[in-house]
């Protein structure tokens, strides 16, 4: 697989729920419960990243920190598509990219393809400055 062919990888939605199999259903508004469940399953892969989770205003919003881009980018992915493919589906409204993290926001949706076209458009090599 080509460098190029890698950026645009998405791994299969059942290894993702696979990963984070604790929770089938999760209530994303419980931020603290959401937090230590990601962080507890990333540690697992021995990942330098953390994941810190806010709630404003029924606005939630994942912050990824870590020094490696590439780590960040892939459990940013890892993170979408498992909210993606949640009871209640969640879209990417939001994806800001920093030097040493990265910034989601996530809006519920009523259908899982909105929320997958949402990764396949903010994860793509077709984006915008302001996106990662």
């Amino acid at each position: 697989m080509a460098s190029n062919d890698r950026k645009n990888y998405l791994p299969p939605v059942n290894h993702v729920t696979q990963l984070f199999t604790t929770e089938n259903d999760v209530n994303i508004y419980d931020v603290e419960s959401l937090a230590r469940m990601i962080n507890e399953e990333l540690s697992i892969l021995n990942w330098p990243v953390k994941v810190s989770i806010s709630n404003e205003d029924r606005n939630i919003a994942f912050q990824i920190t870590g020094m490696d881009q590439t780590i960040n980018r892939f459990t940013a992915i890892l993170i979408s598509l498992y909210l993606a493919s949640n009871k209640n589906p969640y879209k990417i409204s939001k994806l800001l990219l920093y030097p040493v993290s990265i910034y989601i926001q996530v809006a519920e949706t009523a259908h899982k393809e909105e929320a997958m076209h949402s990764i396949y458009e903010y994860f793509s090599d077709n984006r915008d400055a302001s996106r990662l």
